[in-house]
């Protein structure tokens, strides 16, 4: 299975699409490809069963004209992506929603046939992301500041989901997607990536109609993903 190939079966349900770049724009910001390569397989953040993004060891990723790039279809285990990471230090990224492919995941005790978000899986998956562009930053590949820019596609009709009890059934979202974008020096992003990680949460959670989201009430979530007791 191609690239495309692997990104059209993401995009045919629920994805995210997550671009990480440099404000400024220098096409060979990154000597080689080979420097691309080691940049994401030593950055890469691992606080679960998942890294993010997920990095085959077991194989170099392929290289194009100025980039380097790696895809992965896993459907019964919800693990399906696509990245590419160009000489410029634009990190572009599809991942499926993986609610919508693991057989296994459970709403209130059933398999759920609905389209769903889980609370929880959401925060997390923010969280590496913004991790995953600290490390960059600290590392000079963004130079002074980035844009990172995270869309949640086919999201009208789903359901925002959590621990039974825990939220209303009304948390349902309206628009068929949900943008996210933010311009940072790079010196805030390393010193407050989860703060950012929780804002992003904040807005996305606002459009499934769950306006009284306390970003506050979550940093012991990402505490304990960091502490790998989740």
């Amino acid at each position: 299975m191609s690239e495309e190939d692997v990104k059209e079966k993401i995009k045919s349900k629920g994805y995210w699409k997550i671009v990480i770049r440099p404000s400024t724009f220098v096409e060979k910001r990154i000597l080689s490809l080979k420097e691309c390569v080691d940049i994401i397989r030593d950055n890469k953040v691992l606080l679960r069963g998942w890294d993010y993004p997920h990095y085959d060891l077991s194989k170099n990723p392929p290289p194009g004209e100025n980039y380097v790039e790696q895809f992965f279809c896993w459907e019964d285990y919800g693990h399906l992506e696509a990245w590419r990471y160009f000489q410029s230090g634009q990190f572009a990224h599809y991942l499926a929603v993986w609610e919508d492919w693991n057989k296994s995941f459970k709403n209130g005790g059933n398999i759920s046939d609905s389209k769903v978000l889980h609370l929880i899986s959401t925060i997390y998956l923010l969280t590496e992301i913004f991790e995953f562009a600290a490390r960059l930053g600290t590392k000079g590949y963004l130079g002074d500041s980035c844009a990172i820019m995270i869309t949640l596609h086919d999201t009208k009709e789903r359901s925002l989901v959590a621990p039974e009890g825990f939220l209303s059934p009304n948390y349902i979202a309206a628009i068929p997607e949900i943008p996210y974008s933010v311009s940072l020096n790079v010196s805030d992003l390393m010193g407050n990536a989860d703060d950012h990680a929780l804002a992003a949460a904040k807005h996305i959670f606002e459009r499934f109609n769950w306006l009284s989201f306390d970003e506050n009430g979550f940093k012991p979530v990402q505490k304990k993903l960091r502490a790998k007791e989740w």
